[in-house]
């Protein structure tokens, strides 16, 4: 299991995101941005820009993050 912060990921807060792959991890990080949403602006905002992104940008977000997931110590 590899485990990063929401802050390492988006910069918004300290809540430990896990995943078993890297699959699993952004099912995760979706999880946690839509149970935040209801209560703060700034998860709200990342949401929204992800929903604003074109099919590219989700691509090459998707693999700078990998490269950070496989960075990561198991």
């Amino acid at each position: 299991m590899k485990r990063m912060t929401c802050e390492e990921i988006d910069g918004i807060c300290d809540t430990v995101i896990e995943g078993n792959n890297f699959e699993e991890f952004l099912f995760n990080r979706l999880w946690h941005l839509q149970q935040a949403a209801t209560i703060y602006p700034a998860h709200r905002r990342v949401l929204e820009e992800m929903e604003l992104m074109g099919e590219d940008e989700k691509v090459k977000w998707e693999e700078q993050l990998r490269v950070k997931w496989n960075e990561l110590p198991e």
